[in-house]
């Protein structure tokens, strides 16, 4: 597995000398990389026992043809120059700054049920903004995830469900449409800024401020390049959090580029890799269990040409249901909620599909049914409205679509 070769702060160090060097020796890498020969040695033998590093008569060498080689060695671009913001973000940035300078305070917005990526990158940036005389505050107004509440245990900090008062400006972090904020309605008048790496959402139409990389894991590594943009000094607290959502969003390093691991690498100077597993790994409580139980024994299943599609409907849990869907045995998997008059719907895809379609083109087919809006990535997407009813009307809108993609008819499983 990719994060055993990956998995920890010094092997990550000494990952650069292995891939670069013909041979090379424990006590050379040790005094390459300034990590303790007995580390060196033992993360090496960790290496030849997950058979990524041969031993020979000269020395070490990787192994290339190790199912894991080319995946690693692109994550390690070493003649890449340190990419930072780019220069419409820089502008947009300076728009940003500009107003919140001014204004000296900020209310920072995250997505229901927010995971990670939402919460590790709204505390970093409120963090960042601190220190430059900035005070913000954190409103989650329908909840946190269990996974986000974990890592807070290490670093608490107040994640308000409603706000006393309005403010000037509001920053939305990882967020791309309104239904995404519950029932959270940005005041009137108010300036809007965004700051995410999903698809297009109706956020933005009314933005003064967009900083936005849709090729970006997670919108943690938007954070990073702003707050290095800032000069901010990272501290312990923001390194955890930034990591906690760079690890969660791309999978434990299942989706990682090289751009993600440079960041990683810079963050990794200021916190253990295994506090960040650690707080990232939470046990599956009894309700989201049964919830997928009662959520399997719902599931309507199609064939489309070699995909197979599985439906299914949930009171809670939508986007774990859907997931574990995938992770089992369908292509795709849609999951709706229909709970409190509103219509949520999650879907995920398998990997090896991203480049054959789209679940933000799938599901935006049925937008207008929802009546909503609709956002997230190609392999996972959501969508929140409000007429409930149109469930089944909705199931076939997507299998429709799904038959135009691959170019087949639908048939039942089940």
């Amino acid at each position: 597995m990719i994060e055993n070769i990956i998995g920890s702060k010094t092997k990550i160090r000494i990952l650069p000398i292995v891939l670069t060097a013909e041979n090379f020796s424990i006590r050379q890498v040790s005094i390459d990389s300034g990590v303790a020969y007995s580390v060196c040695h033992k993360d090496i033998g960790e290496f030849v026992e997950a058979g990524f590093v041969i031993e020979g008569k000269n020395g070490f060498c990787a192994n290339k043809n190790h199912k894991d080689y080319k995946k690693i060695i692109n994550l390690f671009d070493l003649n890449e120059e340190k990419k930072g913001l780019s220069s419409k973000k820089k502008k947009e940035l300076k728009k940003l700054m500009g107003v919140l300078l001014e204004q000296k305070t900020a209310a920072i917005l995250v997505h229901h049920n927010a995971d990670p990526d939402a919460i590790g990158s709204a505390i970093a940036l409120s963090r960042g903004l601190f220190q430059s005389g900035i005070k913000t505050d954190i409103l989650a107004p329908a909840g946190i995830s269990r996974q986000s509440a974990n890592i807070l245990k290490k670093y608490p900090y107040p994640i308000l469900k409603a706000l006393e008062k309005e403010y000037s400006t509001y920053i939305v972090v990882d967020v791309s449409s309104k239904e995404q904020l519950g029932d959270f309605k940005i005041p009137v008048g108010a300036k809007l800024a965004v700051i995410d790496h999903h698809e297009k959402g109706n956020l933005e139409e009314n933005a003064f401020a967009v900083l936005k990389d849709m090729a970006a894991h997670a919108t943690a590594t938007i954070v990073w390049k702003i707050l290095d943009e800032l000069d901010t000094k990272i501290t312990k607290e923001i390194s955890f959090f930034l990591l906690c959502a760079i690890v969660a969003d791309t999978a434990f390093f299942r989706i990682a580029d090289k751009k993600d691991i440079e960041i990683i690498t810079k963050l990794l100077e200021h916190t253990e890799l295994q506090e960040i597993f650690s707080a990232l790994t939470v046990q599956e409580d009894i309700s989201s269990r049964i919830a997928k139980i009662k959520s399997f024994k719902r599931i309507d299943s199609y064939r489309v040409g070699d995909i197979v599609v599985a439906f299914s409907r949930t009171g809670s849990f939508e986007s774990q249901i859907a997931l574990a869907l995938v992770r089992s045995a369908a292509d795709i998997a849609i999951v709706m909620n229909t709970k409190n008059n509103d219509i949520r719907i999650s879907a995920r895809m398998r990997h090896d599909l991203k480049n054959k379609t789209d679940l933000v083109e799938i599901l935006k087919t049925a937008e207008s049914l929802i009546g909503g809006s609709v956002g997230g990535h190609k392999l996972a997407a959501s969508a929140n409205g409000k007429n409930p009813k149109c469930v089944l009307d909705v199931k076939n809108r997507i299998l429709q679509k799904l038959e135009e993609t691959f170019k087949n008819k639908a048939k039942p499983l089940n």
